[in-house]
């Protein structure tokens, strides 16, 4: 089965099986009459059926993060319909999937009347282009600000500036919160280079001789991998930032 094929079937077996929880959002609407109630339901079907690949992509990493959501939730706003791409209840959050015609002045325009309209009713919008949606890496990032997941927690500044500079370095070959399954024990390194089998930490104490390390470092070894640990101090300044990258390169230059 394709990957877009996959995403589809994903997105529409979340929608079924939630059908009658997302209904409940339709009759909270407020001030509504049955016809336009229809009418609603009708266009969020049309709508879901219609999403394209960027959003059922988006709706399979929604899943697999266990992140509950209302695909093309309605809202009614100073009498106007509005239909949001996906959105979180428990957060008050909505997330938009936005093509390339979002970027035209009028579209911007538009964009910015209607996420002003909920953020008046206490709603954040949070926009997230296409050409993001197939980079788990950034998607993590950006969400691991709203929602708890495997992971997240590793999700800090430190890390996000570290991932950053790397990425600048290394392109697509740096990647964050990866799990790793060894001898029983699953880890998720804050970054990793695969290419170079490499697993990078950034953590508040450099206490490398704890025995939890040691383990870490063994099990790590135990799959030709090294381990590397920074503080965050030396992560958050320019010089601490060139020297482990100064740090990596030799290692690169070791392993070719």
């Amino acid at each position: 089965m394709n990957k877009s094929k996959n995403s589809t079937n994903c997105l529409q077996r979340h929608t079924d099986c939630n059908y009658e929880e997302d209904l409940k959002h339709i009759c909270s609407l407020n001030n509504i009459n049955p016809s336009k109630r229809d009418w609603i339901e009708t266009t969020m079907l049309c709508l879901r059926e219609k999403a394209n690949i960027y959003e059922k992509q988006f709706g399979k990493f929604l899943l697999s993060k266990h992140i509950k959501f209302i695909h093309q939730a309605p809202f009614v706003l100073s009498g106007k319909i509005y239909f949001a791409d996906f959105y979180f209840p428990q957060q008050r959050l909505i997330i938009e999937i936005d093509g390339d015609y979002h970027q035209s002045e009028r579209q911007i325009t538009y964009d910015k009347v209607r996420d002003t309209c909920f953020a008046g009713h206490n709603v954040k919008v949070l926009r997230i282009p296409n050409n993001v949606v197939n980079d788990e890496q950034a998607l993590n990032i950006l969400l691991s600000k709203f929602f708890s997941f495997e992971g997240a927690e590793k999700i800090k500044d430190g890390n996000i500036v570290l991932f950053e500079r790397l990425k600048k370095t290394f392109k697509n070959r740096v990647k964050m919160c990866v799990p790793y399954p060894i001898n029983g024990r699953k880890y998720i390194p804050n970054i990793v280079i695969k290419s170079l089998k490499l697993a990078i930490e950034v953590v508040d104490n450099l206490n490398n001789n704890s025995e939890e390390y040691k383990i870490y470092d063994e099990d790590f070894k135990s799959i030709g991998y090294t381990t590397l640990r920074f503080s965050n101090e030396m992560v958050s300044s320019k010089k601490g930032k060139q020297d482990i990258i100064k740090q990596i390169l030799e290692i690169a230059n070791l392993k070719k």
